[in-house]
């Protein structure tokens, strides 16, 4: 963050540490640097880094829950048809698992493939 004039891409209002001096805070206000320091603050932990490790935490859940749901949906509908249930519910098993699949892998990539890559 440097200090000159905000931009879409500046950091919201809060305590950072000082650009100047690491080993103490300094007060952004949106647009520029404030004059007011909080000494012998040391490190200030970055706001977005919590918000990093969820999508993370949450993009390794989609990723492993949407084939598992594939799989599973095939498998019950293979298990269906072969026990000498009904063809056709065994088929539409398959069918919803794969349909229900598509969609969650297609929010989970408009989502994912958005989001800022770090």
């Amino acid at each position: 963050m440097e200090a000159q004039s905000g931009s879409a891409g500046t950091a919201p209002p809060g305590w950072y540490p000082d650009p100047l001096d690491p080993q103490s805070a300094r007060y952004w206000d949106g647009v520029q640097w404030t004059e007011n320091r909080a000494p012998g603050v040391g490190t200030v932990e970055d706001p977005g880094s919590k918000l990093v490790l969820w999508g993370w935490l949450t993009a390794t859940v989609f990723t492993a829950i949407i084939p598992l749901m594939a799989i599973g949906g095939v498998t019950l509908g293979i298990l269906a048809i072969t026990r000498g249930r009904r063809t056709g519910q065994g088929i539409g098993i398959i069918i919803v698992s794969l349909a229900v699949a598509a969609i969650f892998f297609g929010v989970w990539s408009a989502v994912f493939s958005s989001a800022d890559t770090y």
